[in-house]
């Protein structure tokens, strides 16, 4: 009972229209069952994390009741596409096999349901390959055009179907992921121009979308390789379109990839923009703050010569000056000069170098629900190629450098998890 109170509530927030006298699912035909699937699937990629449950019952609930034997189904062209479009979209082709006959009452839906019946998951570009999605058309149509497009090798006619998608069912879960699937393919051919439009429209409308995990990658990926002085404008552009929790999370991202990149110019350029009008001097980042990160930054480029003298810039820095989290990160930077600078056979000595002080100690911190996006791990850059036959010197720095290495990579993970 408690389910089917769920389905009469999502039901009830559709149009007159498409409502039943009676709102029993016994009497909805697979239209209704269907549409209000996907309704729950559109409010989902809209931001509301809250039918996510819902949607689980009502697939399982739909999917019952579209299977039952002695349903009471009207074998119309409208119901059929409904079951053909459901089918493709996870119902499972079992659907289809116990419609066949009703199918060859329509010639054109049953070429669709044939293609459907060989469709696994993986092979729509083969099975769809002959289907015209556009002539076909609303749900059923882009059902095949976005499915087809997820694993078509074909990039002329994978951007026409996500095209097709987003034009044929705006601002549904069709749209979302359509938006979701073309952002890549304008990264990989260098067309900013197209990627901002779409990643754009993509935080104005589904900025709140759980499914958002692959827009944030792929705007992290784009920040760093389209990088220039006028993408970074239209990059910060698309972040101002998120809800800050989301815009926050997403900007350390790109910050942090940049400094891993070692691209200041980028790093710098969010950095500045992070400061919201109005704020005071205290939320402003000084110049203590700006001076430790740039020497962060460049520190994979410091040798043993200048190691001393870089020690000495970042001691120099009075950690009263500093935000909370760069006081922290004060003490990550003398870790990794002292690293540089010790003799590699006293370690342990080199490990506590940097905690000799109180305002130098390093303690981990809770880590923060804010960013819950998966995180790219950086390539593992602790791996260095010893080559035959180096002097001791060179073994020697060889040894600093790669030590430095390990504690970059440690240093990261740490502001990770201060931010």
């Amino acid at each position: 009972m408690k389910k089917l109170a769920a389905l009469v509530t999502l039901l009830l927030t559709m149009p007159a229209s498409v409502l039943p006298a009676q709102a029993d699912i016994g009497s909805l035909d697979p239209t209704q069952l269907v549409r209000s699937f996907q309704r729950a699937q559109d409010s989902i990629a809209l931001g509301d994390k809250a039918s996510i449950g819902m949607q689980r019952e009502l697939y399982k609930m739909v999917r019952s009741e579209l299977s039952r034997p002695d349903a009471n189904e009207v074998a119309n062209e409208r119901n059929l596409r409904a079951v053909l479009s459901f089918a493709i979209s996870g119902g499972g082709v079992a659907l289809v096999y116990a419609r066949r006959d009703a199918f060859k009452e329509f010639p054109d839906l049953q070429i669709v349901a044939r293609a459907v019946q060989l469709y696994n998951g993986k092979n729509a570009a083969e099975v769809f390959s002959a289907l015209e999605p556009r002539k076909i058309g609303g749900v059923l149509g882009a059902a095949i055009a976005l499915v087809r497009a997820q694993h078509d090798e074909d990039l002329v006619r994978k951007v026409t179907d996500l095209s097709f998608v987003k034009l044929e069912l705006p601002g549904t879960i069709f749209e979302e992921s359509a938006l979701r699937a073309i952002m890549p393919v304008y990264r990989e051919s260098a067309d900013r121009y197209r990627f901002i439009r779409e990643a754009s429209r993509y935080a104005r409308t589904f900025g709140s979308s759980p499914y958002a995990s692959t827009f944030a990658n792929e705007m992290v990926r784009a920040a760093i390789d389209l990088d220039d002085p006028a993408f970074r404008t239209e990059v910060l552009g698309v972040l101002s379109f998120l809800p800050e929790p989301e815009r926050q999370a997403l900007l350390v991202r790109i910050k942090r990839a940049a400094s891993l990149a070692g691209k200041p110019e980028l790093f710098f350029a969010l950095d500045k923009d992070e400061t919201p009008d109005g704020a005071s001097d205290a939320q402003v980042m000084s110049d203590a703050d700006r001076q430790l990160l740039n020497i962060y930054n460049q520190i994979e480029t410091i040798t043993v010569e200048t190691a001393q003298e870089a020690l000495t810039q970042v001691r120099n820095i009075i950690p009263s000056d500093l935000q909370e989290k760069n006081r922290r990160l004060r003490g990550v930077v003398l870790a990794s000069l002292t690293a540089i600078i010790a003799e590699p056979d006293i370690d342990e000595a080199a490990k506590t170098a940097s905690v000799n002080a109180e305002d130098d100690i390093i303690e981990p911190e809770a880590q923060t629900s804010v960013d819950a996006i998966e995180v790219d791990m950086p390539t593992d850059v602790s791996k260095v190629a010893v080559e035959p036959k180096l002097g001791e010197d060179e073994l020697k720095l060889k040894s600093f450098v790669e030590k430095m290495r390990t504690k970059i990579v440690g240093a990261d993970e740490l502001l990770e998890t201060l931010e």
